[in-house]
């Protein structure tokens, strides 16, 4: 087929060897995935059902995260697939659910996969959601606005507070 497979840390016998890349959620191995396969699209399918709460938040959250922030810079689209169970256990007169329904996650693994909801959806509206260039743009405006501006209101304060002190000398060490 046209698509390559990229298997991660799992069973290493379940894809065709030629078609599989190995991989270990490191950032720097996820790089080299996206510059090896210069994919459009990653579909982010892991999820791991573990008593051990890290095991779970480690996938299901935090690998996301690296995802997010390794594309942050590209046109690359990423597809995070959540877990109905988020719902946790909805009225039956709720059904079908919808997307604004309620969140109730009841065990360690849907709390992780509705924390990698939560957090994409934060990673989006935040500033990192900006790409670098842009990101450089604003710091150097804001920069150039606001260090005149302090520079304005505090010299105006001291001359405010040298008023107050006509009498007395207004000295700082």
């Amino acid at each position: 087929g046209a698509y390559d497979v990229v298997e991660i840390g799992s069973e290493k016998d379940a894809f065709p060897p030629d078609r599989t890349l190995y991989i270990d959620t490191a950032e720097h191995d996820i790089a080299r995935m996206i510059e090896l396969f210069s994919p459009s699209i990653i579909v982010n399918a892991i999820g791991v059902f573990s008593r051990v709460p890290k095991e779970c938040f480690d996938v299901n959250t935090f690998f996301p995260r690296i995802l997010m922030h390794a594309i942050k810079d590209t046109s690359i689209q990423l597809l995070l697939i959540g877990s109905a169970a988020e719902y946790g256990m909805p009225d039956d007169n709720a059904m079908p659910l919808s997307e604004n329904y309620p969140l109730n996650p009841i065990s360690d693994y849907v709390i992780s996969k509705a924390a990698q909801s939560f957090y994409m959806n934060a990673y989006h509206s935040s500033y990192y959601s900006i790409n670098e260039e842009a990101r450089e743009h604003l710091r150097a405006l804001l920069d150039g606005i606001i260090r005149p501006l302090g520079a304005l209101f505090g010299t105006i304060a001291l001359i405010i507070l040298q008023q107050f002190f006509i009498d007395n000398e207004l000295v700082f060490y």
